[in-house]
């Protein structure tokens, strides 16, 4: 048997004035939470906040601040409706020595998804918090955007659906003209200062000529070619595996809708530098999928796969 497949999670990272996608329908659970662990009416000035979390355990002022602080941020966003998946806690999910998902300390932070509707999720993420000095876990405040140590703000926010992309305004990052005879090509992902200029030079080339063969007039590189890709050993942990080098993708035919994501799969300078020399045949390539390897991004009707759609 194959490893468990992950559920699709979409992760197109908020930026400040990003507009949300259509979103995804939230899940029954989600429906059925006691009053108890509700509060509010569901508007821009008294937005519904839902604990999914269990509540059992915690302090009256750990459950009243966190309620306290999501509402604020739900009305600056102008979210009518907030769901608490996780109480303010200082842990994260990282990577051992050994490549398997593990806990490791981090900021306080609450997580978080906000909706404008019961019916819809529209972003999930996290609050990055201050806790009390009582060492009750109680957060006291919300961070300043300039003491998160991560990136993404405060609130860090991912959309549920990649129709919504950033207006990136450092066009250094930005390549083409936005035809199909000379495709637009943004680096969502940036290279540091320790990145080859030949590594992100072939990566633009060859990101230009997929998107030019698919049609396409616009195109995301969210990440440099790497020979790394996630898999799954049990239902809930999640580790990093060789694979054939490849940069990982998204088209679409105007700046507002992602159509297709997925990887470009490369073979590597000899050098070792980690710049792609060139694209991978079909034949070459050790994953099903072709090269390169797409899927649809957002609902997609069965009914629209061609009739040989063969996975």
């Amino acid at each position: 048997m194959g490893n468990p497949k992950p559920r699709e999670v979409y992760d197109v990272l908020r930026v400040e004035g990003m507009a949300p996608g259509s979103g995804q329908p939230v899940p029954k659970h989600f429906k059925n939470i006691p009053a108890t662990r509700v509060t509010g009416e569901g508007t821009t000035s008294d937005p519904y906040v839902g604990w999914v979390y269990d509540l059992t355990s915690k302090g009256a002022r750990t459950i009243r601040r966190c309620t306290e602080i999501v509402k604020e941020e739900a009305i600056k966003l102008g979210m009518t409706y907030a769901w608490i998946r996780s109480v303010n806690h200082p842990v994260k999910s990282g990577w051992s020595k050994t490549n398997v998902q593990v806990l490791l300390p981090a900021q306080p932070h609450i997580t978080v998804i906000f909706g404008r509707s019961a019916s819809t999720m529209l972003w999930h993420g996290h609050i990055w918090t201050k806790n009390f000095a009582d060492n009750s876990g109680a957060p006291q405040r919300i961070l300043q955007p300039h003491e998160v140590e991560e990136k993404g703000g405060n609130p860090q926010l991912w959309t549920y659906d990649p129709a919504s992309v950033p207006e990136l305004t450092d066009e250094s990052w930005l390549f083409g003209k936005v035809t199909r005879e000379d495709p637009k090509v943004i680096w969502v992902f940036k290279p540091n200062a320790m990145t080859s200029q030949r590594a992100i030079r072939r990566c633009t080339e060859i990101a230009k000529k997929e998107t030019k063969e698919l049609g396409m007039s616009w195109m995301w590189i969210r990440s440099l070619n790497h020979p790394y890709k996630s898999s799954y050993i049990t239902l809930t942990t999640r580790v990093v595996l060789q694979a054939q080098s490849h940069i990982t993708v998204a088209f679409g035919t105007n700046d507002s809708t992602l159509l297709q994501r997925g990887q470009s799969r490369t073979k590597d300078m000899a050098d070792k530098s980690g710049a792609p020399q060139r694209i991978l045949e079909p034949s070459e390539v050790e994953e099903k999928g072709g090269n390169p390897q797409l899927w649809a991004s957002g609902p997609y009707p069965y009914m629209s796969l061609p009739a040989n759609y063969p996975y």
